[in-house]
């Protein structure tokens, strides 16, 4: 027999209710996963968003957007989201001009590069593409570093994530209650 205090029961039929809608996501437990799934996705676009470079217009960095949390529909279920970017540029300013996949140097087009041009370099609009045939072409022999904003700001959200998670167990175990005392 436990010590007074330490022996707790469990409504097991209860625990299997909720299991069951969860399975079918549905549910306070779904629920309760979605929303600290969306919390960590939150903090994990604000880690990236901030380690993104402003550069010319700033579209990288603001183009960062979340898919909120979904349930599957296999078996087992899965709760997935997903941070992303819709510009085609932020693989190769994650990676770099090298990006995993890549085949060797690839030069960028150049007439993506004509505004940076323009306004970093302050050449008239006259010359930009020429130089920026020439920016592009550097760019192709000597590859470009890439900033690894996804792979940084994943690492610094990791403190946020753990505290995000020991939230969701906790709120998931008093909702798997109730418990007996």
């Amino acid at each position: 027999m436990a010590e007074p205090g330490l022996e707790r029961n469990f409504d097991l039929p209860a625990m299997g209710r909720r299991l069951a809608e969860f399975a079918s996501g549905k549910g306070p437990l779904v629920d309760i996963v979605a929303n600290k799934l969306a919390g960590m996705l939150m903090v994990l676009e604000q880690q990236v968003s901030e380690r993104t470079p402003v550069g010319v217009s700033g579209n990288a960095r603001g183009a960062w957007g979340y898919e909120p949390p979904q349930m599957s529909g296999t078996s087992p279920p899965q709760m997935t989201g997903e941070l992303r970017n819709p510009l085609d540029y932020v693989v190769p300013l994650e990676y770099g001009a090298h990006w995993p996949g890549g085949k060797g140097h690839t030069q960028p087009p150049s007439a993506a590069l004509e505004l940076w041009v323009r306004r970093v370099l302050e050449v008239s609009a006259e010359d930009a593409p020429g130089v920026a045939y020439v920016v592009a072409r550097s760019i192709g022999r000597k590859g470009l570093k890439g900033v690894h904003m996804l792979e940084n700001g994943w690492n610094a959200s990791q403190d946020a994530f753990d505290k995000l998670f020991a939230e969701m167990l906790t709120e998931l175990l008093i909702e798997l209650g109730p418990f007996d005392e």
